[in-house]
């Protein structure tokens, strides 16, 4: 059947939850030979909380006006169903809206509520890693400056950014999630837009892997307090701490990463 559906809805709650078999349904009905791509719309039950891995597909958000706006898309809108047109275009305002109503009260019982919601305080993002994770973690001689150079540059270009809150993205100056970004895109950057500041100190890279690294072997924590001069906020600075560690089904790992402010003469901001 999903060799040869037209449109897969995927009913996205919580990102905590098991969504493997979930997302090898949607693996198979868009497997790259079929001849015909099927469509996955992502509902979306939780404005915190979407995957990843349809981040380009579309998203609804599951109240009635983001159910309103699926529902005259699917019966209004050429190109909805591949390349037909569009299946019902004369549609009366009234019934469209009656079509909604009904869609959404179906929906209703099997959307979660009550939820604890988190909310973030701190700039932060979160850094992925995919499995096997161990690459990460080598037998080293910390003493052995190249070996040590060495790891951070791995580090660096094997973690991507998952998600962010707030300004983190902005300290190394970029607006906006593009695509895969990875670390290494982070700190590239960052040096590009701080070279010409005499309080930009470098230092915060180093320390920052190799927390990262004593994370992925389970080691205890040592934040060396570095300093990250922000791109955006060019008068305060702030140190990037690794918080919480995340150690998902599929081995792959997950870093949360906050940045906790410090104005221009050192006291906290």
């Amino acid at each position: 059947m999903l060799e040869h559906i037209d449109l897969v809805i995927l009913v996205y709650t919580f990102t905590d939850v098991d969504w493997s078999w979930c997302m090898f349904e949607c693996g198979l009905a868009t497997q790259p030979q079929q001849a015909n791509t099927t469509r996955v719309v992502v509902f979306q039950c939780s404005k915190y909380d979407s995957p990843r891995q349809f981040a380009q597909q579309l998203n609804v958000n599951v109240d009635i006006e983001g159910i309103r706006n699926f529902t005259e898309q699917v019966h209004r809108r050429d190109g909805f169903f591949r390349d037909w047109p569009a299946i019902r275009p004369d549609l009366h305002d009234e019934d469209l809206e009656s079509f909604s109503e009904a869609f959404y009260e179906d929906l209703r019982p099997v959307i979660p509520s009550g939820r604890l919601e988190e909310r973030n305080r701190w700039d932060n993002f979160t850094l992925k890693l995919e499995p096997p994770t161990d690459r990460l973690n080598p037998e080293m001689n910390e003493e052995n400056e190249d070996e040590v150079v060495r790891l951070i540059q791995l580090i660096q270009s094997e973690l991507f950014v998952a998600n962010h809150f707030g300004n983190a993205l902005e300290h190394f100056g970029y607006a906006n999630l593009e695509g895969d970004l990875k670390l290494s895109d982070l700190i590239a950057r960052w040096k590009k837009e701080t070279r010409d500041r005499e309080n930009a100190s470098n230092d915060w890279i180093k320390g920052l892997c190799l927390e990262i690294r004593r994370a992925i072997g389970a080691y205890p924590a040592e934040p060396n307090w570095q300093g990250l001069n922000s791109v955006r906020f060019r008068g305060n600075s702030y140190y990037p701490v690794l918080n919480h560690v995340r150690v998902l089904p599929d081995s792959s790992m997950e870093f949360d990463v906050y940045f906790y402010a410090v104005g221009e003469e050192g006291a906290s901001a």
